[in-house]
């Protein structure tokens, strides 16, 4: 049986997830009030997803922006909400795993570590080079956003969130600019990356899904372990996307937020997920096999 973190939750209203977004402003691991049973599973709340752990609060994909999403107590009578989920992305450093080189799992949103946006905006204070052609000393010294903090190691983000706080970990590059056409073969190029991926997650007790927008790539987790839930990343198509998801018996969907209300997803249970500013809302509802949640690139 296939682990599901969000078993036998029921449905909480589209119109209920604009109230309650905020996570603490401060650190302050003594709100709990009288939510010392709370359980996310049992919860009729909807569940707070720090997308990049809690980007723009603090800086997005670091130890600081998951220590600050998980602070707070549980539950909706906490003073201050901690988030019920982590999101993040990892790419790999020092090395391209296709080729049999050795590297590392970075948590790190883009391909090259100092530019965005055409390279409007400065991402790191390293060289703007690749991250898997760049040394793994360079990379995890890389100050990110002019912050004070460096870019993680997937285990580092692992440690920082507490154990009963899911992850939900993208796939966002094999270190391969240039994908091959054979199905096969993108497989090939993403397997020693999931591998690696899924041999240091195993190491913890967190539940976690692993979501990319590469079909290749969600076909290597499934093929490596099919216990792990998965959810495709859609995009451009969303019935392109929803077949892929039939195609693997994926647990999730992820429609683009923009897109989430103008397809109607019938005959399917939904999370809807609703980013606003740094947070990203999930309304829960489980009890079929295709669930949705949306995504901000």
């Amino acid at each position: 049986m296939r682990r599901t973190f969000l078993k036998g939750t029921t449905v909480a209203a589209l119109g209920s997830l604009i109230g309650g977004t905020a996570i603490a402003e401060e650190n302050d691991d003594t709100a709990e009030t009288d939510a010392s049973n709370y359980n996310l599973s049992n919860s009729n709340s909807p569940i707070l997803a720090a997308h990049r752990g809690f980007q723009d609060v603090s800086p997005e994909n670091t130890v600081a922006a998951v220590k600050k999403a998980v602070s707070g107590g549980k539950g909706d009578n906490a003073a201050n909400r901690r988030c019920d989920m982590i999101e993040c992305d990892i790419v790999p450093a020092g090395g391209q795993p296709w080729k049999g080189e050795e590297f590392d799992l970075a948590v790190f949103h883009d391909d090259k570590l100092a530019s965005r946006d055409g390279g409007e905006r400065g991402t790191t204070d390293a060289p703007n080079q690749y991250v898997w052609e760049t040394d793994s000393n360079v990379v995890f010294n890389a100050e990110v956003l002019e912050s004070g903090e460096t870019i993680p190691r997937l285990e580092e983000v692992v440690e920082a969130t507490p154990d009963d706080i899911p992850l939900n970990i993208e796939w966002k590059a094999a270190g391969r600019l240039q994908m091959p056409d054979d199905f096969e073969e993108q497989k090939e190029t993403w397997r020693s990356f999931t591998k690696q991926a899924l041999d240091i997650l195993s190491e913890y007790p967190h539940d976690f899904i692993v979501q990319p927008f590469s079909k290749a790539a969600l076909a290597t987790v499934r093929e490596e372990d099919s216990s792990i839930p998965i959810a495709y990343l859609l995009w451009d198509s969303i019935e392109d996307g929803l077949q892929v998801s039939r195609d693997l018996d994926c647990e999730y969907v992820q429609p683009p937020y923009n897109r989430s209300r103008e397809h109607r997803f019938s005959g399917m249970n939904t999370i809807s997920m609703v980013v606003i500013g740094p947070t990203s809302i999930w309304s829960k509802s489980l009890t079929g096999k295709v669930v949705r949640s949306s995504h901000t690139r």
